[in-house]
């Protein structure tokens, strides 16, 4: 089990280069960039003019990208990235580094926050966790992968748990589960939020004895209760982070309650149930001094194996020396704002509110017409400086709202 991520095939490897590349050019190029068509992409696709075309800006920031993931630099075969013609080159650089070391992998995170982060995760504590859900999951035949692979979430499931329990992984991102990759029994299949929502309307009826993951982002239990009742055996919905990988899960097909932790984490005090804390410790694999993490969310605490996450503690900012509650805003300005229909909000480099608005399909809303009607019920703090109109939330791949 230690040496996993030493074992990744070209396929595996070839799933995750494929899903930066497409992260990355779809936050370079903009809506003009077809995720779907860049599925069809294969070993041989160049990265050239009559290919991908990638300019140099390009070249670099996706070289660095995959240097720090992989963590080339410990092998000093970075440079060759910038020398290869093909995806399939790509694969082969990253496997030469894998070979010689394999301390962490980064996993990039951003979403409305910004400009993505990476989050280095030591590739003994991966394993760690592996070894864990290879107990859970160890019958599974086979892994649909429905969400994409260079998220944690995507990596450990849909690339190190299929290798770790020796079936096959099945790429079926942007595609519907029909024909070889319908789901039978046996089979896990991995997804995100926004993704199994909209499987519902296509899958009336589960096969016997298919179960289902879920992950990034809370799971409603319109759509949890909606799978289950259609036949999914279990749905184990995952509590983590990109800061932490996975924390604890739980079935939501069976009498769903709190997260359970994963053996290795414990809170760091005596926590009095009913309390709530945001602080873990994570034992090492093999002993030693317990790693500390800050966790993202407020933890409600039913026993000292058992949390539930409250809701993220960054929700509040400060514009101006004053607080603004970014989920509170939110919801004020869809409840303001005439027609209306969903909305997300960030704070801007500058220090200031930026508003993303999405109007009802028979409304027309503009800028200046959002601007003059929240000037009037909004504090100074709150008022966004910017504000952009669109059709639909921007999202990416696993449904997040990302920046814009």
């Amino acid at each position: 089990m230690e040496r996993l991520i030493k074992t990744l095939g070209p396929g595996d490897l070839f799933r995750v280069v494929r899903d930066i590349f497409i992260d990355e050019l779809a936050r370079s190029r903009g809506t003009g960039f077809d995720r779907d068509a860049a599925r069809d992409w294969n070993r041989d696709t160049t990265v050239r003019e009559n290919g991908l075309a990638l300019d140099s800006l390009e070249r670099f920031t996706l070289a660095g990208r995959l240097n720090e993931t992989f963590s080339l630099f410990e092998s000093g075969v970075e440079d060759n990235l910038l020398r290869t013609q093909t995806l399939g080159d790509t694969v082969d650089v990253i496997r030469a580094g894998l070979d010689h070391a394999a301390p962490a992998i980064a996993f990039y995170s951003g979403g409305t926050t910004g400009t993505p982060r990476p989050r280095r995760h030591a590739t003994e504590l991966l394993e760690q966790e592996i070894a864990v859900l290879t107990e859970i999951f160890a019958d599974r035949r086979r892994v649909i992968v429905t969400a994409p692979v260079h998220h944690i979430y995507g990596f450990l499931f849909g690339v190190l748990l299929p290798r770790a329990l020796g079936v096959p992984a099945v790429d079926a991102q942007g595609t519907f589960l029909s024909g070889p990759r319908a789901p039978g029994a046996r089979d896990l299949v991995v997804s995100v939020p926004f993704l199994w929502e909209r499987l519902q309307p296509s899958i009336s009826r589960w096969g016997r004895d298919v179960w289902g993951t879920s992950s990034t982002a809370p799971l409603s239990a319109d759509v949890a209760d909606g799978s289950c009742a259609a036949g999914l055996a279990r749905l184990i919905e995952i509590y983590g982070s990109s800061e932490t990988a996975g924390i604890g899960s739980r079935d939501r097909c069976d009498s769903p309650g709190p997260f359970t932790l994963f053996p290795y984490w414990h809170a760091v005090r005596d926590v009095p149930v009913g309390e709530t804390d945001h602080v873990l410790l994570r034992d090492p694999p093999g002993g030693g001094e317990p790693l500390r993490y800050e966790i993202p969310d407020r933890l409600h605490w039913h026993d000292e194996r058992h949390i539930e996450p409250l809701g993220r503690r960054d929700a509040v900012v400060q514009v101006g020396g004053e607080n603004v509650d970014l989920e509170a805003l939110r919801r004020r300005i869809v409840e303001t704002v005439p027609g209306c229909t969903d909305c997300a909000v960030r704070l801007g480099e500058n220090g200031r509110i930026r508003a993303f608005l999405v109007p009802a399909r028979t409304e027309t809303l503009t800028p200046e017409g959002v601007g003059s009607v929240l000037r009037e019920r909004l504090a100074a703090a709150a008022l966004p400086a910017t504000i952009s109109i669109g059709t639909e939330l921007p999202r990416d791949a696993t449904g997040k709202v990302t920046s814009w």
